[in-house]
């Protein structure tokens, strides 16, 4: 496991690390989120409801949202 301290980082850091096995990288990524092993709720930093959608492309375009979800019910 890594830790990375982002508050520390320069503003123009990026990191990746791509498997050459997308499609099977994704599929374990996804498995490891449903079997609640990579704790998702971590990741969000926004949810609205479908009818908030105008809102939610509003807040995203101004820049506030790392990830946001808009959740059809």
């Amino acid at each position: 496991p890594y830790t990375i301290d982002l508050a520390r980082l320069p503003a123009a850091f990026s990191y990746k690390r791509i498997n050459p096995d997308v499609p099977a990288a994704l599929d374990f990524v996804c498995d490891l989120m449903r079997e609640g092993k990579i704790p998702t709720g971590i990741f969000l930093t926004h949810k609205w409801n479908f009818s908030e959608t105008p809102e939610a492309f509003r807040t995203v375009l101004g820049g506030e949202v790392i990830k946001g979800l808009v959740q059809i019910d």
